[in-house]
Order: structure tokens, then C-alpha cells, then sequence
């Protein structure tokens, strides 16, 4: 069978952080790849999870291996569909010519190319979690931060 999205996203998934700019920017700070932070927003926009939830795991550089062709073309064949792809929040409240995602992708991967060498909390902070359309609330939100810090942290000590 041809793999879907959850076989490909081990290789693909680098996200530390909630934020797109915060992750992007990282990733374009260490790999100086702009192409790969541009590669960690369209991810976002793939997971599973309910949007806008973003995912808190990470893959090791160790654990990585090279995704398979199929996998490969997966991952580009649903990348594409991004630019017809509006955003939610935009269409939810009604706004006459919502941007697409790859419209936002784009402004972001400028802004985390111009932003690169900003510190982890700097960026952090200028690029906040926020959607006040969720229905999360802000203390389930908060512990879903604080266990994923947590965790985090954890494996990071493992390494």
C-alpha cells in the first residue's frame, strides 16, 4: 500500500515549538537552509492533529533516515494542494479574499529568513501562540504547554 502522511512525517516532523516563525526560524538558524524552513510550515499544515493544534514532537538528527521515493512523492503531491488551500481562521470570519497557505507560508519563510539570528526566546516571544478562535481553553492550554516542555526537556536530557 502507498504510505500516507503518518509514515512520512517521522523523517519530515522537526517542530520543537507551537510557532510557525519560532520553528522555521531555528531551523533556517541552524541549517542556514531557507528551503527547510519553508518545508517545516507546509508540514504544519499536514499533521493529523485538529487544527490549529501543532505537534510537539521531534525527530533527532541520529534517528533520521532518508524518507522512501514513495513517501517522498506523497509528501510533494500534498504539499501542492497548499495554494488552493485558504486559511481557516480567515474563511471562519468571513474576510473577502482570504489568503491561501502557501500565501502565508511564504510571507512567514521571509520573515524567518530575515529573523534567523534572533535567539530561541526572542523569537519565541515575537511569534506567540494565539488563536483566540480555538476552542481550547487557556488552562487546557497552558497544561498542554507546560507537559510538553516537560517533555521535551526530557529527551533532550536522554541525548
Amino acid at each position: 500500500t502507498r504510505p500516507g502522511w503518518h509514515a512520512c512525517r517521522s523523517f519530515f516532523s522537526f517542530s520543537l515549538f507551537r510557532s510557525h516563525l519560532a520553528t522555521a526560524t531555528l531551523l533556517y538558524h541552524f541549517t542556514t537552509s531557507l528551503h527547510l524552513a519553508v518545508l517545516h510550515i507546509a508540514l504544519l499544515y499536514f499533521t493529523t492533529l485538529p487544527y490549529p493544534t501543532l505537534p510537539f514532537y521531534y525527530t533527532t538528527p541520529s534517528a533520521m533516515s532518508p524518507p522512501s521515493p514513495s513517501c517522498l512523492l506523497s509528501f510533494l503531491l500534498s504539499s501542492g494542494k497548499i495554494k488552493e488551500t485558504l486559511r481557516a481562521g480567515w474563511v471562519q470570519r468571513g474576510i473577502d479574499k482570504a489568503e491561501s497557505v502557501a500565501d502565508h507560508m511564504w510571507r512567514m519563510s521571509l520573515l524567518s529568513f530575515t529573523l534567523a539570528k534572533i535567539g530561541e526566546n526572542a523569537t519565541t516571544r515575537v511569534a506567540p501562540d494565539g488563536c483566540d478562535w480555538s476552542d481550547v481553553k487557556k488552562e487546557e492550554e497552558e497544561k498542554e504547554r507546560s507537559e510538553a516542555w516537560k517533555k521535551e526537556r526530557a529527551e533532550r536530557e536522554k541525548v
